[in-house]
């Protein structure tokens, strides 16, 4: 790989963009190069201990990225490698990956980044996309569980009134959102001044989804009244759901389009769902 383009960037690293024949169809072995030869052009000088911590990490990162390539690669467009947008992108993970290791959240680093070189990605979701990996190494579990919380009770349909089906889906996606209760109110405040949610001027108390409050037997009923009859039929994960929404004050919240690209993108990677609309149908990438 040769250096296309170098310069300094306000925070002391340096903007590369490197050249190559990538072919139309992937060539896995090249895209990995030119993430190693962005992160060595980034850190040439570190001390030998340091340098080997940040080796491994980026080793192991190209490993898991290299398997993301095959297992998506008729979702992908090889020729987004090589524009200059696409490489910033890369550039800044690798910078994170290297720096932070697996802090750097750097699975959900990898899907955004599919996301971004998908071939049915429009210009908004590309947009998106770059603006969402400024800020996924600096989020922590409770962090993600959070804003997948907040996707889930805001920001998608369920195409379904089979309640059991649902409350089958809400167990499956529990874990992923039970760290959520672990945030406090500087928590909250972190999140919506990196811009992943926003405060409303208006809120709800007591709050459940609409895809439940539009089940036929719930609609113009109370939350206290939901719940009996949720209890009544056994249906522990939705009364959970709903018990975890109100601790967490979500009433009071909204993810932006990036909180809501990272919460729905974790969700998907954590349950190996190959379409998220398999899942649940999101409003904003319909």
């Amino acid at each position: 790989m040769k250096v296309k383009q170098k310069g300094n960037t306000g925070d002391h690293s340096t903007i590369v963009q490197v050249s190559g024949d990538l072919n139309t169809g992937l060539n896995y072995e090249e895209v990995c190069k030119v993430f190693l030869d962005l992160f060595e052009l980034n850190f040439p000088k570190i001390q030998e201990i340091a340098a080997k911590t940040a080796y491994k990490r980026v080793n192991d990162y190209l490993e898991s990225l290299f398997d993301l390539l095959k297992n998506n690669k008729d979702r992908i467009d090889s020729k987004k490698f090589i524009d200059p947008a696409v490489q910033f992108e890369m550039q800044s993970i690798i910078i994170n990956v290297a720096k932070r290791g697996e802090n750097s959240n750097k699975d959900l680093l990898n899907e955004v980044l599919i996301n971004l070189v998908n071939k049915e990605c429009s210009d908004i979701i590309e947009m998106i996309s770059g603006e969402t990996l400024k800020i996924i190494p600096f989020l922590n579990k409770k962090h993600l569980a959070y804003l997948s919380l907040v996707t889930l009770a805001r920001d998608v349909q369920y195409p379904s009134n089979d309640l059991i089906k649902l409350n089958k889906s809400i167990e499956d996606v529990g874990p992923e959102i039970i760290s959520a209760l672990d945030n406090e109110r500087t928590d909250l405040f972190y999140l919506t001044s990196i811009g992943a949610i926003e405060k409303l001027e208006t809120y709800k108390l007591n709050f459940a989804p609409d895809y439940i409050l539009n089940f036929p037997e719930f609609r113009g009923k109370r939350i206290n009244k939901i719940i009996k009859i949720l209890l009544k039929r056994e249906l522990k994960s939705l009364i959970a759901f709903i018990d975890i929404i109100n601790k967490t004050d979500v009433g009071y919240f909204k993810n932006t389009t990036m909180g809501m690209l990272i919460g729905m993108l974790n969700i998907k990677h954590h349950l190996k769902i190959e379409n998220v609309g398999d899942f649940f149908i999101n409003k904003f990438l319909q």
